[in-house]
């Protein structure tokens, strides 16, 4: 409570107002400080429920004949599923959108399933757009996602745990995030693109009221007569007791300042677009994804011989095994319609053009032992 903490109380709305002015959020949003995207995102779905539901859930429980839907692309963190198992929606109720050659969400898709759903007696909840997938890095169409929400009554929540504080660059927040004041939540994880220790993440919310009338329950002992503006953080989350996570975040603002941050933010932004084009102009190499973000999918492939997609995806995945075990450099494997590929992610402030070039040469190391190796 503020009253047994008000600094901290005091420091964490400070914070969140800085983020919110960082990313150019709804400046009548707030939020609150969680361990990390999957609990924002739980946390953002809980409200959305609480605020669109058309009957009293938290009372009676969920009506099996009218069916809560929540819609998300394909290509949405995997914590979204969990959340709505966690919650008790049914994994059945999480509708999974295509997306477009660029991962990103197929409004027409999305319009189909919720005019299937209404037609068929079930309830359209809430969307999940992504502000920055894990897997390519992708930015939906915010502004359009959000016209289709308005249109059918829907809450609008932006997993932006990964891609949000590139939002924080005035360019990038006009082209790929324009429309993020629009969302009724956010996702964004501080220990991610902000370089804070982990673990610190947060949910922000346009209307913050939604978040106390979701989880306040006051017991006799914890009743105190203060101001409004005072806040009650145990009466914001699903947490009472909290560590206090303002504090490395503040610190983090006032040793660096928000355009030295914005300007390592960019950095990575400009040296992953570098990657890719190396990539591009190289002949052993074949980018798969366009490079959105800082996140680069591609592979390695044969500069003599066309190789089929199986012996290609053996030979990126024995890449992969290969850098674990020599340990100069690290990189993920991760699947992209069927094909096995590397995935280079970057927000690192200290990484240079040569990092990038010392990666290639590694890996392409490692492509060419194993072309032999594997006999392909």
């Amino acid at each position: 409570t503020w009253l047994n903490a008000p600094a901290a109380s005091e420091l964490e709305q400070r914070v969140i107002r800085w983020i919110v002015e960082f990313i150019g959020y709804d400046p009548e949003a707030n939020g609150v400080l969680v361990s990390g995207g999957s609990l924002s995102n739980f946390t953002a779905l809980r409200v959305a429920i609480a605020q669109k539901c058309p009957y009293h859930y938290a009372q009676v429980g969920f009506d099996k004949n009218r069916a809560l839907r929540i819609y998300a692309s394909e290509q949405a963190h995997f914590c979204i599923e969990r959340a709505i198992g966690s919650l008790g929606l049914g994994m059945e109720n999480l509708v999974k959108i295509r997306v477009d050659k660029h991962f990103r969400i197929d409004l027409q898709h999305l319009r189909e399933h919720i005019e299937m759903d209404l037609s068929e007696g079930r309830i359209p909840l809430a969307v999940v757009g992504n502000a920055g997938t894990v897997n390519t890095g992708a930015v939906d169409p915010i502004n359009e996602l959000s016209a289709v929400c308005k249109a059918y009554g829907l809450w609008l929540h932006l997993d932006a745990a990964y891609g949000g504080f590139a939002a924080s660059i005035p360019k990038r927040r006009e082209q790929e995030f324009a429309g993020m004041d629009l969302a009724d939540s956010i996702t964004i994880d501080l220990h991610k693109w902000l370089f804070v220790p982990f673990e610190c993440g947060a949910l922000l919310m346009k209307n913050p009221n939604h978040l106390r009338d979701t989880f306040r329950m006051v017991p006799e002992y914890q009743r105190f007569d203060h101001e409004d503006s005072k806040v009650d953080f145990s009466e914001w989350s699903m947490q009472q007791s909290r560590s206090f996570k303002a504090l490395k975040v503040w610190m983090n603002f006032k040793a660096y300042g928000a355009e030295p941050l914005r300007q390592s933010i960019r950095s990575s932004l400009e040296w992953m677009q570098s990657l890719g084009k190396m990539i591009e102009a190289s002949n052993d190499f074949e980018l798969i994804t366009p490079v959105s973000l800082s996140v680069v999918c591609f592979r390695y492939r044969s500069p003599e011989n066309d190789l089929d997609l199986t012996a290609l995806n053996r030979l990126n995945k024995a890449i992969v095994e290969d850098s674990e075990q020599d340990e100069r450099v690290f990189i993920r494997e991760t699947t992209i319609r069927g094909q096995t590929v590397l995935r280079a992610c970057c927000t690192n402030f200290r990484r240079e053009k040569k990092h990038l070039q010392y990666l290639l040469a590694v890996l392409r190391e490692f492509g060419r032992r194993n072309l032999h190796r594997l006999g392909i």
